[in-house]
């Protein structure tokens, strides 16, 4: 291993020592000359020579990743339209589903493109930093507010089961305050790099690559992690893209965004289940229950019912 970080760490050296920039490399014979890294080394190091994907790989990749954007538009614009054409469709607990179609038709066309393109180009950003932001922030918004929707109408069902006052006293201004703290948490949530919760490393991670990482040479890819010092890569190009690695941020959005709605989720649907099991078998108890009390000792005369050991009661027999 010292022959090999010793060979990699000349390799950078006659690089940075030229006036040749790295676009200008047509091969890597610059670099991986016999003069520095033999056969055994280079079978036996780190070095790795990336495979590209062909082009039929590629064609079929995004052939598939279309017809899912294509499909997720079209389901999410159907639910706006029947929605807005139907007024039997137009209650006050479908706002809830209205404002998540929009938040999902908001990921088919703002996330899922720019998605589309980073796995057809290999993971290889090369949209620039501000663009990476942007779609990493309007990722996180979109998705978190699809997932505080599906809270959001758990909640709502919950309260509608349980509670009858509930649902006489639900209107446009309740569910209204619902949809806009969605919202309001998943901007919260999304912007927060944006304004300054990063980590250090973060303009650094996506205009070159880390260094703990892979220098990438047009095919081949050095590592780096033997390498002395805090070396930079003069001229390298945007290659990652990843959200905000802060240790603070990353708890703060798994939980509010994913472990937190998961637990209130399943939480409410189960209440909602016993909810439902409960009535369902109240309803067959009580014909059975109440049978025997009417049905015994029970004489009909003149169309009246009465009972042998009670009083009699006022029920009307209707004969056809």
């Amino acid at each position: 291993m010292d022959i090999f970080q010793n060979e990699t760490y000349d390799i950078y050296l006659n690089w940075t020592n030229s006036s040749l920039p790295i676009d200008s490399l047509d091969n890597t014979s610059l670099f991986l000359s016999d003069s520095h890294i033999g056969d055994g080394i280079l079978e036996s190091s780190p070095l790795q020579v990336l495979q590209e994907p062909s082009l039929a790989t590629v064609v079929c990749l995004a052939l598939l990743l279309g017809i899912v954007i294509l499909t997720t538009v079209v389901g999410n614009l159907f639910v706006l339209i029947a929605i807005l054409r139907d007024r039997n469709l137009q209650t006050v607990s479908n706002y809830l589903v209205f404002s998540l179609a929009i938040a999902d038709l908001m990921v088919a066309c703002l996330v899922m493109p720019m998605g589309a393109q980073y796995e057809v180009m290999n993971q290889q950003w090369v949209l620039g930093a501000i663009l990476c932001e942007l779609w990493t922030s309007a990722d996180v918004l979109c998705c978190t507010a699809s997932i505080l929707h599906l809270v959001a109408i758990a909640v709502d069902r919950f309260r509608a089961v349980t509670s009858i006052d509930y649902v006489q006293h639900r209107n446009t201004r309740r569910v209204g305050v619902m949809i806009a703290l969605v919202w309001g948490v998943a901007f919260l949530v999304s912007f927060a790099p944006i304004l300054g919760w990063k980590d250090d490393k973060f303009l650094y991670r996506i205009q070159e690559e880390n260094r703990e990482g892979l220098l990438l040479f047009h095919t081949v890819t050095l590592s780096l992690e033997h390498w002395p010092g805090d070396l930079s890569i003069p001229g390298s190009t945007p290659s990652q893209c990843l959200l905000s690695q802060d240790i603070g941020y990353q708890i703060f959005a798994t939980c509010s965004t994913f472990y937190v709605p998961l637990v209130v989720i399943l939480i409410l649907y189960w209440r909602i289940y016993q909810v439902a099991r409960k009535r369902i078998r109240r309803r067959h108890i009580r014909p059975a229950t109440l049978l025997p009390l009417v049905s015994e000792g029970i004489t009909t005369f003149n169309g009246s019912v009465k009972t042998v050991n009670g009083p009699s009661l006022p029920v009307s027999v209707n004969y056809r």
